[in-house]
């Protein structure tokens, strides 16, 4: 994807996700906007190159986790970045291994329910419940 079209999306997705969440005050900040630049321009490198739909799903998760409304480096996450994640570290209750897992079915599902409850063998309905669960628990 060439600089200036990823920029463009930026601004856009950003513009959504700021009525989306009905919060205007949500900023990238220029590091940020270069990681995603780097990642989406990553097309004749090695790297797998950014689609539009992993840029609008990263940016929106890093809106919905930065501090003082403004989105570092740090809070951006690509698809890869999730699935690095997968480590189980010794300790780690089984509640919380659920919900890890679960949550980065749905995020490698692109947010399809459906698709998540068939890779996870559990009902949509379940997976529903799980989803509500962690949004009272403060996990969404």
């Amino acid at each position: 994807m060439q600089k200036e079209r990823v920029v463009q999306l930026i601004d856009f997705n950003l513009n959504v996700i700021r009525l989306m969440l009905s919060n205007n005050g949500i900023q990238l900040s220029e590091k940020a906007k270069e990681k995603i630049v780097q990642k989406a321009s990553a097309e004749h490198t090695q790297e797998s190159a950014l689609t539009e739909a992993e840029l609008e799903l990263a940016l929106e998760s890093a809106a919905k986790k930065c501090r003082n409304n403004m989105i570092e480096p740090d809070d951006v996450l690509f698809k890869e970045d999730h699935l690095n994640n997968l480590a189980i570290p010794v300790g780690l209750k089984l509640e919380d291994l659920e919900r890890k897992y679960i949550l980065q079915t749905l995020y490698f599902s692109e947010q399809n329910r459906t698709k998540a409850a068939d890779i996870l063998g559990i009902s949509i309905r379940t997976l529903r419940n799980k989803i509500n669960q962690y949004r009272l628990e403060g996990f969404l």
